[in-house]
């Protein structure tokens, strides 16, 4: 059933749309390979379409914009005065306004926050982590000191470690600039001890995983 297929699809109502016509007309509708090495008319074609598509990204101003069919959206569509209509997961799309809307009160966080060195920071970092006193959201959902153990970048999802130094998207940059870093530290002083390449293969690749989804860091997790 398509109707029910079209339900879930981005700018539904323009499929509708093409629909009503194909059903109106004599209008044939038929399945073309794209993308393929086929020389036949209707793979030609396609291709053509799929260039003059693309290329048409480039000359916006010279393209005619195609009329919003809201005769043919959802009884309900949401609507916003940046976005205009939205015809996608209204989910997906409040879920990444609340992170774009979050993201632009974040401060960066004080150069020295603990004994004016990173190492102590680190350390105590570790040693909270490490007894389970770091106070994530999920911590302190489970003590009763919050009421809900979701991220609270409101990104939806339990905020645990894992999550903080892992998955959450606000600090995506940071966990970056800190891989390359911790990388690029380690490669060094692995080449001042003299150690030979052969050897350095494993703890390099440890180095580069530590900020990612990798069982032999985050043993816990998994």
């Amino acid at each position: 059933d398509q109707q029910t297929r079209l339900r879930s699809m981005n700018r539904r109502s323009y499929y509708r749309w093409i629909l009503r016509l194909a059903t109106d007309n004599s209008l044939k509708i038929i399945y073309t390979p794209g993308h393929s090495s086929e020389v036949s008319i209707p793979a030609r074609m396609n291709f053509e379409a799929d260039h003059y598509a693309s290329s048409a990204q480039h000359h916006r101003s010279e393209t005619f914009t195609a009329p919003i069919p809201t005769f043919f959206m959802d009884d309900y569509t949401f609507y916003t005065r940046d976005d205009g209509w939205i015809e996608s997961n209204i989910r997906t799309y409040v879920k990444k306004a609340q992170i774009l809307e979050a993201s632009k009160y974040m401060k960066a966080p004080p150069e020295y926050c603990n004994m004016m060195a990173y190492s102590a920071c680190s350390a105590i970092v570790q040693h909270y982590a490490r007894s389970g006193q770091l106070p994530t959201a999920d911590v302190l959902y489970s003590r009763q000191k919050l009421s809900d153990a979701r991220c609270r970048m409101r990104c939806e999802d339990i905020e645990d470690q894992h999550h903080i130094f892992i998955q959450c998207p606000c600090y995506d940059e940071m966990r970056t600039k800190a891989a390359d870093e911790l990388f690029r530290c380690t490669n060094s002083k692995l080449a001042e001890l003299g150690i030979e390449e052969v050897d350095r293969v494993d703890l390099l690749t440890a180095a580069k995983s530590f900020f990612s989804d990798n069982e032999s860091i985050w043993p816990l997790h998994y």
